[in-house]
C-alpha cells in the first residue's frame, strides 16, 4: 500500500487494527506492539484494544521514503 492510498484511507477511517498496521508497514504484529509500547506509533484505546492512527503510520512511511538507505533503522 502506497502513501496516497493510505491518505485516502485516512479520510474515511482514522485508525486501523494492529494486524492491519503490521501488513501496511510490512512488519510482524509483535513489532507493531513494540512500536506502540515505545510510543513510536500513536493509538486510540477502544474496547480493550489499541487502534493505530493512520496519520502515525503515514508519518513512519514518509520517513522511510525520505531515507531509504536506513530502512531497518527507520522502522525500529
Amino acid at each position: 500500500m502506497n502513501l496516497s492510498d493510505l491518505k485516502k484511507m485516512a479520510m474515511k477511517e482514522p485508525w486501523v487494527t494492529p494486524g492491519e498496521t503490521a501488513a501496511i508497514l510490512e512488519v510482524s504484529r509483535q513489532r507493531v506492539t513494540e512500536l506502540l509500547d515505545e510510543g513510536k506509533l500513536e493509538f486510540y484505546p477502544f474496547l480493550g484494544t489499541r487502534h493505530v492512527f493512520l496519520h502515525s503510520i503515514i508519518q513512519r512511511k514518509e520517513k522511510l521514503c525520505k531515507n531509504p538507505k536506513n530502512t531497518g533503522e527507520v522502522l525500529q
